[in-house]
């Protein structure tokens, strides 16, 4: 078996990385977890709806979650935009209260200038 090639030899017998000089290198990857966030609010001076954050409020956007706290439940994870969305337009929902609650907080900044 002399003249037979690590092919051949590996139909017949198990072979293993070290028999054959080469070395196998196990790569694993973690999935990437996803931090950022979309706000699906309503447009207010300062503050866009679909505007995304990456890990942390800026400190523009923190001082609208003191004046406002749903602000910060409108910012939810990409993949959950369409569900809230489609929650902030049916009464009776949390996120349509949010939803309504940041309405009133911009109607109130705007009576205020």
């Amino acid at each position: 078996m002399a003249n037979t090639s690590i092919k051949d030899a590996a139909k017949t017998a198990p072979v293993t990385a070290e028999q054959v000089g080469q070395t196998i290198e196990l790569v694993i990857e973690k999935p990437e977890v996803i931090t950022q966030k979309i706000y699906v609010g309503p447009n207010i001076l300062g503050l866009a709806k679909y505007s995304v954050i990456e890990n942390e409020f800026t400190a523009h956007i923190k001082g609208f979650i003191e004046k406002c706290p749903s602000i910060e439940k409108l910012f939810v994870p990409i993949l959950e935009m369409t569900e809230t969305e489609t929650r902030a337009k049916e009464k009776g929902t949390l996120e349509y209260r949010h939803y309504q609650n940041v309405v009133a907080f911009e109607a109130e900044k705007k009576g205020a200038k």
